[in-house]
């Protein structure tokens, strides 16, 4: 029987150290017998409880598509309406959530708002014939049908709005126009990257992923015991290379798909 092997992990970047702001990513994931669902979620950066945004969308997520129980079976490049609406009632759930809580708490100065819980979304559903991507924002996500080649996957790439250091959230009122979904087939590895380490997991001009980061983490990762493979990821993000390449927190999550 097939079964997911995933490790992630998230890293504060060097700007939010700075400002003494906490990690504002988040991920998550569920690993059944043969399907894998997993998300990665991105707080905005100047949204005041982003992290908290980021988290409960993530754990709302992939506890609800972990309720759905329709097979991806015979996907053939279309994802099926059932399974788009599970994603798009999972965000509004959070949204409801976050709403509700608004409400009900104390008055703060400026009082909370959706837009203070700012966050992207990044995820997958997998399972060993067939699967898709769905997204909101920027980030990316990937799916390998065969490890090493990187530039063959299947790639969901970032959405910015007008401008590059724009992108849209999943608490804004237009979140349903700009969640988007991307069938794959057969893969045997899902990697999924919040923004700010996508400059060293994505190739130049985004053909494919970045073979000379993720061969060696995926090497390394295949091999190693789960909690020696976070310490060793969240070690890889925080290098000093990477911190000078994005400022912003990183978080990579990484699913193998092993017999």
């Amino acid at each position: 029987m097939a079964a997911w092997k995933v490790i992630g992990a998230a890293v504060r970047g060097p700007s939010h150290e700075q400002d003494g702001r906490p990690c504002q990513d988040a991920f998550a994931h569920h690993a059944g017998a043969e399907r894998l669902i997993a998300v990665v979620a991105d707080g905005a950066g100047s949204a005041r409880f982003s992290d908290r945004g980021a988290r409960l969308l993530g754990e709302t997520v992939v506890s609800a598509l972990a309720g759905h129980t329709e097979t991806l079976e015979g996907l053939n490049g279309a994802v099926p309406e059932s399974w788009q609406a599970a994603v798009a009632a999972a965000v509004e759930r959070t949204r409801a959530t976050l709403a509700a809580a608004i409400a009900e708490a104390s008055p703060c100065d400026p009082p909370a708002t959706l837009a203070d819980f700012h966050a992207t979304l990044v995820g997958a559903v997998a399972e060993p014939g067939c699967g898709f991507l769905f997204h909101i924002g920027d980030g990316s996500a990937a799916a390998v049908s065969d490890p090493g080649d990187w530039a063959g996957c299947t790639l969901s790439l970032p959405e910015n709005g007008e401008f590059a250091n724009e992108t849209y959230f999943f608490t804004q009122d237009i979140w349903r126009d700009h969640l988007r979904f991307t069938a794959f087939g057969p893969s045997a590895l899902i990697v999924l990257v919040s923004d700010g380490a996508m400059p060293f997991t994505l190739a130049e001009r985004f053909a494919g992923l970045e073979g000379r980061f993720l061969g060696p983490v995926t090497a390394f990762l295949e091999e190693a015991a789960p909690e020696a493979g976070r310490a060793a990821l969240a070690a890889t993000l925080d290098r000093p290379d990477a911190r000078r390449i994005s400022s912003d927190d990183k978080t990579l999550l990484w699913a193998r798909l092993l017999d």
